[in-house]
């Protein structure tokens, strides 16, 4: 675990919400939880999340792009596929922090 990092972005909001719904914006706590951060990325994919510029610099110094790219591909084997970016996780990910908030 990285403290220096976690301690870098604690308070900081990661992710954004566009559904009241779902519990409001996203921390590290959320990130650091791998069940809610596949549930995350999986908003992302269909536009009920926003992802900010300081949430990406996280999931890019605590997990690293490509590390995350792979957990994702593990998680959903058919992720580029079935999500129909037309993408490899890697490069929507990367797409995703161009755009970022």
């Amino acid at each position: 675990m990285n403290t220096e990092v976690l301690n870098k972005y604690i308070g900081q909001k990661l992710g954004i919400t566009g559904s009241l719904e779902s519990g409001g914006d996203y921390y590290v706590k959320d990130f650091l939880d791998q069940e809610m951060l596949m549930y995350f990325i999986c908003e992302l994919v269909s536009h009920d999340t926003d992802l900010t510029k300081l949430g990406y610099q996280f999931l890019e110094e605590y997990y690293g792009l490509e590390n995350l790219a792979n957990t994702i591909d593990k998680e959903y084997p058919n992720f580029s596929n079935s999500q129909d970016i037309g993408q490899t996780t890697l490069e929507w990910l990367k797409t995703k922090g161009e755009f970022a908030v």
